[in-house]
C-alpha cells in the first residue's frame, strides 16, 4: 500500500521507489527482550499513531512517559479519525495536551500537532 500525501510511505511490494524494513510491534518488544517498564516512549509514525499506541501491551508494561507527534492529516487514510483517537485516550485515562501545554480535546483531520504527550487525567483540572 502506498500512500500519498505524508512524508513517509508503506509499500505492498518492494520496488526502485521504496525498500524494505523490518518492522516489529510494540507489544512484541517487551516479549523479545523482558520490559516491564518503558521510561519513554517516542511515536512519530506519519499518522499511524493510534495502531501504534493500541498495539502497545498495557497489561503486561508500563510506560512512564509518552510523547506523540500526531499527524492528523493522515488518519484518515489509517481508517480513524480524531474522535477515535480521543476515546482511546481516555479509555486508558488520558488526556492530549501539547508541548504548548494546551489540552487538544477536538483533534481536527487536517494539521500536523506537534508532539504531544497523554497526561492522566487526574493531574488536568476542568
Amino acid at each position: 500500500m502506498e500512500l500519498k500525501g505524508i512524508e513517509s510511505n508503506l509499500c505492498e511490494k518492494q520496488n526502485v521507489d521504496c525498500g524494505s524494513v523490518a518492522v516489529v510491534t510494540l507489544e512484541q518488544l517487551p516479549q523479545k527482550y523482558k520490559v516491564t517498564k518503558v521510561d519513554l516512549l517516542l511515536i512519530d509514525v506519519e499518522g499511524i499513531e493510534l495502531p501504534v499506541l493500541r498495539s502497545f501491551p498495557w497489561q503486561s508494561a508500563s510506560a512512564g512517559r509518552i510523547f506523540c507527534e500526531l499527524h492528523t492529516y493522515g488518519w484518515k487514510d489509517f481508517g480513524y479519525c480524531g474522535e477515535d483517537f480521543r476515546k482511546y485516550q481516555r479509555g486508558h485515562g488520558y488526556r492530549c495536551v501539547d508541548l504548548y501545554l494546551k489540552e487538544r480535546n477536538i483533534l481536527k483531520s487536517d494539521a500536523c500537532i506537534g508532539p504531544s504527550t497523554p497526561v492522566p487525567t487526574r493531574y488536568i483540572y476542568q
